[in-house]
């Protein structure tokens, strides 16, 4: 957060974190309706996906998506997402990204210092 805030001075940066909550967890309903309420409040979506994610981050992703929300995804080559060379159901695939995280995303980044230039392109 720290890297993205200070490349981005002067403009203000708020992060809406799901993990940082003070509601009820066993109310899946107030969980899905403040998750994807923050995506709908957002300038920009910034994805951590170099390690796998879950169903949520998937969704998030998609709900940014459909409402123009730019996404920048952070993948380092040969982490969970995105690989030099990967063996696909028997098939060799180079330069492999997985599917959603290609589509979903507006911009694949190697670091959270290129996610920050990304968006001050």
């Amino acid at each position: 957060q720290q890297i993205i805030t200070q490349a981005l001075v002067p403009t203000a940066v708020d992060f809406l974190n799901p993990a940082i909550r003070s509601d009820d967890l066993s109310d899946p309903k107030s969980i899905f309706g403040r998750d994807l309420s923050q995506v709908i409040c957002s300038d920009v979506v910034f994805a951590d996906v170099r390690q796998r994610r879950g169903l949520g981050v998937g969704a998030e992703l998609m709900w940014a998506k459909l409402n123009s929300i730019p996404v920048i995804a952070l993948s380092p080559l040969e982490s969970h997402y995105r690989r030099s060379r990967i063996d696909l159901l028997d098939v060799e695939v180079e330069d492999y990204v997985h599917p959603f995280v290609f589509n979903l995303s507006d911009t694949i980044v190697n670091s959270a210092k290129e996610e920050a230039a990304a968006k001050t392109d």
